[in-house]
């Protein structure tokens, strides 16, 4: 599994307009396209939030993307996402080398 970390900076006074973007238009639409979003998380005295964003392989990120950025949904709705931000995100691309297996939304670990 790998996992992309997220930042986002957003403009000033424009956080909650993000926050609203994202959970609004932009996770259903990964969700349409089978990209699984484990969570948003806002550092208000940053104005800024992070939301990770799972994948089987490389290779599944690869093809679920692919679709995903061509898709008309994404391409409709780019500019409002953009217009939210004070500059590109910040994005990490993370290896799962946890030794005890996948977590579960509950938090605890099962065997992978």
């Amino acid at each position: 599994m790998i996992a992309e970390i997220r930042t986002y900076i957003a403009n000033r006074g424009m956080l909650d307009g993000l926050i609203a973007t994202l959970n609004e238009v932009v996770f259903p639409n990964h969700a349409a396209f089978g990209i699984q979003v484990v969570g948003l998380w806002a550092d208000r005295k940053q104005n800024e939030v992070t939301w990770i964003r799972v994948f089987a392989s490389p290779e599944d990120r690869d093809a679920r993307l692919a679709a995903y950025e061509s898709s008309d949904g994404r391409k409709a709705n780019l500019p409002r996402m953009v217009s939210h931000l004070a500059r590109p995100p910040e994005v990490r691309i993370m290896e799962d080398v946890f030794a005890l297996g996948t977590m579960t939304e509950a938090g605890n670990a099962r065997p992978g």
